[in-house]
C-alpha cells in the first residue's frame, strides 16, 4: 500500500509519513536501523515498518489512506479464504 501511495502522491509522500507515528515509534523512516522489520518504499529512500499484528495493520492502512484523501472504503483487504 505504501508503494501505490507513494507512486500516485511522490510529491508529498515524505512530508505526509514523516509525521505519521505510534505512541512508541515511527510507521515511516529514512533510518532503517531504527525498525523492527523495515521495507523499502520504491524508491522513496523511506523505510516503512511491517512488523504488526494483523489488526493494527489493517487501521494503519486505513489511517494511511485517509491522510492523502481518500475514504476507508476507497481499500479493499481480501484475506486467504475470502471471495472478492
Amino acid at each position: 500500500l505504501s508503494e501505490v501511495i507513494y507512486e500516485r502522491h511522490p510529491d508529498i509522500f515524505e512530508e505526509t509519513v514523516s509525521s505519521f507515528r505510534g505512541h512508541s515509534r515511527s510507521y515511516y523512516s529514512r533510518d532503517a536501523d531504527t525498525m523492527r522489520q523495515p521495507r523499502s518504499v520504491g524508491s522513496s529512500g523511506i523505510f516503512v515498518e511491517t512488523h504488526w499484528a494483523h489488526q493494527q495493520l489493517i487501521s494503519l492502512c486505513h489511517r494511511l489512506i485517509a491522510r492523502f484523501g481518500y475514504n476507508e472504503s476507497d481499500l479493499r483487504i481480501i484475506t486467504g479464504g475470502q471471495q472478492p
